[in-house]
């Protein structure tokens, strides 16, 4: 058998670790991480001064000091501490309400003079006239007694409220016939116009403010049971029932005073046939405020 010389190469075993080695440290040296990490930018060298350079040169006799603070002395008030306050007894104190205590003023008397009364009228109605017409004493009184003698049918001269007027009653002849002179009515034309010129509302205004006294004298004359206002309207009732009559009208004489020639319409209360001789136009306007007087009155 023949041998044969053959030379076996050592195992590269060393070699290769060693490599290994280096692949690991290169590996774990420029692995790049997680994170990107933008490069740096190129710094341009800027010249930069120095603290000493920029400070303000201070002369070396000058010594820097440094200012104290002025103090400035105060006078102190010692305040006394507030009381502490029960919230909930301030409380009950306020919510209870007070009322404000009334004070009660005593009106000033009325002033029923015959001058304050003719005041009243003329400032309620705005009608001048009537303070012409009106008479200058007893005003109130007069109103009582011409309210229920009117009532009663009775108009005697002593309660007339209104003065007369100063033109006299004239008649005219014509077929041996007696009539009413048209002259005679506008006699009454001025009494009817400012009766008719006032409000209702002013003439309830008067009744208002003078109802105390008015129905005070009512009652001393006045039977028992009846009312100042009952009694007005009875009054209002007897006018409002006299016929208005066309011209013209006749008259008759018994050298004493005239009386009507038709024996209805002398027939009516003196009250009406004192209205009759206001003329039929006079009548009218008077009526017409009688009559929203009366419905007023009824309310």
């Amino acid at each position: 058998m023949t041998e044969t010389n053959q030379q076996v190469k050592p195992f590269p075993s060393i070699q290769i670790a060693i490599a290994l080695l280096l692949v690991l440290i290169l590996v774990l040296v420029f692995w790049p991480s997680s994170e990107e990490v933008e490069p740096a930018p190129v710094s341009v060298p800027v010249p930069v001064k120095k603290i000493d350079d920029m400070a303000p040169a201070i002369p070396e006799s000058e010594e820097l000091v440094e200012a104290a603070p002025e103090f400035v002395a105060e006078d102190f008030v010692e305040v006394a501490p507030l009381p502490e306050v029960n919230v909930e007894e301030l409380a009950e104190v306020t919510s209870e309400f007070i009322e404000p205590e009334e004070v009660m003023v005593a009106p000033e008397p009325l002033d029923i003079s015959d001058l304050a009364v003719k005041e009243t009228i003329l400032a309620l109605s705005k009608v001048p006239m009537l303070t012409t017409l009106v008479v200058n004493e007893g005003i109130l009184s007069r109103v009582v007694a011409s309210v229920v003698n009117t009532a009663q049918g009775d108009l005697p001269a002593s309660t007339h409220l209104l003065n007369a007027p100063k033109a006299e009653f004239s008649v005219y002849k014509q077929a041996n016939m007696l009539y009413i002179n048209p002259v005679s009515f506008e006699r009454y034309r001025p009494y009817a116009e400012a009766f008719a010129q006032m409000k209702t509302e002013d003439i309830l205004a008067l009744y208002a403010k003078y109802s105390d006294q008015l129905n005070a004298q009512f009652e001393e004359i006045s039977t028992p049971g009846s009312t100042f206002n009952d009694t007005l309207i009875e009054a209002i009732n007897q006018l409002l029932d006299t016929p208005v009559v066309s011209l013209p009208i006749a008259v008759q004489t018994d050298r004493a005073m005239y009386q009507f020639a038709n024996p209805q319409l002398e027939a009516l209360s003196p009250a009406q046939k004192q209205f009759l001789r206001m003329g039929p136009e006079n009548m009218r306007l008077v009526m017409r405020k009688l009559r929203d007087l009366r419905s007023a009155l009824q309310n």
